[in-house]
């Protein structure tokens, strides 16, 4: 592994700065991953511990990670935060709800008062006397928020909200911190005064007594069980039966109901009260980074030690690392992982410029802010866990038999990242959103409204050809992918007002064109992925613009060979040549690339502890460390548990006559 680093041609402290957007949140986040590393509740092991053991191992977790609120600012707790997600996803969603849906749910939602009251006075920061959990989804409704069936009715004698479960279905389901966790919740219910529904809203509701922990009237709560992953969490399911709530629980900063019954509600409150949930969204476009570059170093350093088959100039085995093929299968999801890291940077960014816009009720710039950060989180989210699923799973068969085993981290991290895939979203219908909100973006050009950041390109109506030639220019590039983001989309619009023109239906349209918006919505997103790439570059230190250069391309080569029919259909690209010179030039970047690869993987300054995997280990010690964990996990017992009652009464068993003439 030495002779690996050796021949590493940049400053990888440099590139890590790069990574960790500079120097000072580079030592930042060292320092928060020296404290995980030695605190000896994250030093035990998860792999056997059963699905109960690990409820309770996750919650001695959380109280380690409390105290850091009172010591961190907000910015530091999310980089801890995002820390914990690259090695424990359940500690990190478990408390993540409370912190990252409950709490922010109230501070986007809620007056100031009811800011102060919940967050503050109540203990919600602290987690003292209080832990909330997020009750939206129902059993039959989950991505279609606009379809919750929980009630909650305004009775005017009482002056309070009478919140119901009316049927099976409208049980809230999946709800992480219900089962055993949580005191309160932030219930996602329709709101009903005098017999009008006026559509979901958010109420507090308190689940459980404080000194008891037992159940309210009203409140019915069970386990949802064990999952595909993240065992950790306490999922859980709500129903409601007449429980009666203060009128000042409803979170009212947009929409307010009097103690006459009379509702006042802005134009834009049902925007607004979506706000809220694209703060998960984006924080998965930043989990999507960080777990990629987990697995992508386990599966890189692996291939870097590991010799199979040919010999290479010294006689020796040939490193896996250097067949071509082997190459082609890591190297292009390596420069997505960085292609991520930038996307992850801007979308954040853009994320929090919104979100004080909200919190200070400075609607009219939020407004078209939200719709841009609406269908730039969709795409980002959904492509973007689903980029790290193929990570994963690439990574692990790249590792061979390896890969399979639980120590090595593959299995586990697969399992525990896939539901990010459903929840917050599911990425197909955010994926479908995206491709609505830019069909919409095109019909609000047509008519002369301004575009938003991230879809002017939209505006520009020159067409290109993209030669052999170009394929080692990045900008170019960028320019044919631009190309044929806006004709898809004048095409999908086109199509969405052929059939709006014919039956005046809206959705009915919409739902016509439902593989154009896919379509859209994936160019659009990757496009806006390589562009960030690819402007960040442009300020980074000189250094590392080189290896940050030849990423990008490779990136921008990669994501066009994946979708190389929609150049060819355009004709940005013409002949069967340019598909053969695409090719060899991925090749040859992935050869260019070769000496420095251990050294990318190290600039993500990921120790052994956060890998959490014994064939990915930083001194390349691949088998030593592997075989020892193995036999401290197992032992060295021979016969197993089950010998006196299960295997030596079948071994030992006496045979039938028949069963010999049978064997004969």
């Amino acid at each position: 592994m030495q002779r690996e680093r050796a021949q590493c041609s940049f400053n990888t402290r440099e590139l890590t700065h790069f990574l960790d957007n500079g120097a000072e949140n580079t030592a930042k986040l060292e320092k928060m991953m020296l404290q995980f590393e030695r605190d000896p509740v994250f030093k035990i092991p998860l792999y056997d511990l059963s699905w109960k053991e690990q409820r309770e191992m996750t919650f001695r977790r959380i109280t380690r990670m409390v105290p850091f609120i009172a010591s961190d600012t907000e910015e530091e707790f999310i980089k801890r935060f995002g820390l914990l997600g690259i090695f424990d996803g359940a500690t990190y969603t478990r408390l993540g709800v409370h912190y990252g849906l409950f709490i922010q749910t109230v501070r986007s939602m809620g007056t100031s008062e009811q800011v102060q009251k919940w967050i503050v006075d109540k203990g919600g920061v602290n987690c003292h006397k209080f832990f909330g959990c997020f009750g939206m989804t129902e059993l039959t409704h989950g991505s279609n928020v606009a379809g919750l069936q929980t009630i909650a009715e305004y009775d005017p004698d009482e002056d309070v909200f009478v919140i119901n479960t009316p049927n099976l279905g409208a049980t809230k389901w999946w709800i992480g911190g219900a089962a055993h966790s949580a005191t309160h919740c932030v219930v996602y219910a329709r709101l009903v005064v005098k017999g009008r529904d006026y559509g979901v809203k958010q109420f507090i509701v308190q689940l459980r007594d404080i000194d008891t922990f037992e159940l309210l009237q009203g409140i019915a709560i069970g386990d949802i069980g064990k999952k595909m992953g993240r065992d950790g969490i306490d999922n859980g399911w709500i129903q409601f039966t007449d429980v009666a709530i203060p009128r000042d629980n409803m979170l009212c900063k947009y929409t307010q109901v009097d103690d006459e019954g009379n509702v006042s509600k802005p134009k834009f409150a049902e925007q607004m009260g979506y706000a809220a949930l694209v703060k998960g969204r984006v924080s998965m476009v930043t989990d999507s980074y960080n777990t990629g570059k987990r697995f992508i170093t386990i599966a890189l350093r692996y291939a870097a030690m590991r010799r199979q088959f040919g010999k290479d100039n010294e006689g020796n085995e040939k490193k896996i690392i250097d067949y071509t093929h082997h190459r082609r299968r890591l190297f292009p999801l390596l420069a997505s992982v960085f292609a991520m890291n930038s996307s992850s940077i801007e979308v954040e960014a853009f994320q929090s410029k919104v979100q004080e816009q909200v919190i200070e009720g400075n609607i009219a710039e939020a407004i078209p802010n939200l719709k841009d950060l609406f269908a730039l989180s969709a795409g980002m989210k959904a492509f973007g866990t689903w980029e790290t699923c193929k990570i994963i799973d690439e990574g692990r068969q790249s590792c061979g038999g390896h890969g399979y085993s639980a120590y090595n981290g593959f299995g586990q991290g697969y399992n525990d990242w896939v539901v990010q895939c459903t929840w917050e979203g599911d990425n197909n219908v955010l994926s479908l959103s995206c491709g609505r909100a830019l069909i919409q973006n095109y019909l609000s050009m047509e008519k002369g409204e301004a575009l938003g950041i991230y879809s002017a390109y939209l505006k520009n109506n020159e067409n290109m050809e993209l030669k052999s030639e170009d394929l080692n220019n990045t900008a170019v590039l960028i320019k044919a992918w631009e190309t044929i983001s806006r004709n898809l989309i004048k095409k999908a619009t086109n199509s969405y007002a052929k059939f709006f023109s014919e039956t005046k239906d809206q959705e009915a349209s919409f739902e016509k064109v439902s593989s154009n918006r896919f379509q859209i919505a994936k160019i659009h997103t990757k496009l806006l992925t390589l562009k960030t790439f690819y402007q960040r570059i442009q300020s980074a230190n000189e250094s590392v613009k080189p290896v940050l250069s030849l990423l990008c391309n490779l990136y921008a080569l990669h994501i066009t060979s994946e979708n190389i029919a929609e150049f060819y259909s355009f004709g940005v690209i013409r002949g069967s040549d340019f598909y053969e010179d695409l090719n060899y030039m991925i090749d040859q970047l992935n050869d260019r690339l070769r000496p420095d690869i251990v050294g990318i993987t190290d600039a993500f300054n990921l120790s052994d502890f956060f890998l959490g995997s014994q064939i990915g280990k930083r001194d390349g010690n691949i088998y030593e460390s592997y075989f020892s964990f193995v036999n401290g996990q197992t032992g060295k017992e021979m016969k197993p548990f089950y010998y006196d009652s299960t295997y030596k009464p079948f071994l030992h068993r006496e045979l039938k006559k028949s069963d010999n003439d049978a064997a004969e």
